[in-house]
């Protein structure tokens, strides 16, 4: 049975995965290796792209910053995040930041989100383990908040089409479908029969 669990953190639990909550922000990464002597320029864009754009000879914004104190006698900042702070990203932070996302949630929504938050705790826990192309899927805010919208506008009632749209048919390697087996069974064991069972169907056992 699923226990509703209300929002009771503050957002300063966030503090410490702050680098782990930028990285499930950011659903594309784009890479470039830069040529000796080239520079990207575009001057037919709406907003032109020259050298002196990226590197301006007058740092505008630097000009706009307030001066730095030269007082020596002023006091050093007298704070440090709180223990509390310190913790892993759990389903609670989870929680927390699909709140605005579910609304007026029914009882059996509502369990289902939390269910959902616990799983996404455990593939954040264990992210280290699942392959690059996959993470790159599972392990953003994006597609946690896609589940939830999904749940909120009540597109799919069954269990098992819900899995297999959502996380299951992603999966492509035994390996993957190992570790993403163990994450539900530690977040929501009621979801494990039918999670092995369409690895089960798609060959990815031992």
């Amino acid at each position: 049975l699923l226990m509703r669990s209300p929002m009771r953190h503050s957002p300063s639990r966030w503090i410490k995965s702050s680098s782990e909550l930028y990285r499930q922000m950011s659903i594309r990464r784009l890479f470039f290796r830069q040529q000796k002597g080239v520079t990207f320029e575009d001057e037919t864009l709406s907003l032109p792209v020259s050298r002196d754009r990226i590197y301006p000879l007058v740092d505008r914004v630097k000009s706009a910053l307030p001066k730095i104190p030269t007082d020596p006698t002023t006091e050093p900042l007298q704070w440090e995040p709180s223990p509390q702070s310190l913790n892993e990203l759990d389903a609670d932070v989870f929680l927390s930041i699909v709140r605005p996302w579910c609304t007026n949630a029914r009882e059996d929504q509502e369990e289902t989100i939390v269910a959902i938050c616990r799983l996404h705790a455990a593939i954040t826990r264990h992210f280290k383990e699942f392959s690059d192309e996959l993470l790159d899927y599972l392990g953003h805010l994006h597609h946690l908040r896609w589940v939830v919208e999904s749940v909120m506008e009540g597109h799919i009632s069954d269990i098992e089409l819900f899995l297999e749209l959502h996380y299951t048919q992603h999966i492509r390697t035994v390996d993957d479908a190992r570790v993403f087996k163990d994450c539900v069974v530690g977040a929501c064991p009621i979801w494990a029969p039918t999670v092995v069972k369409q690895f089960n169907g798609a060959g990815l056992t031992h």
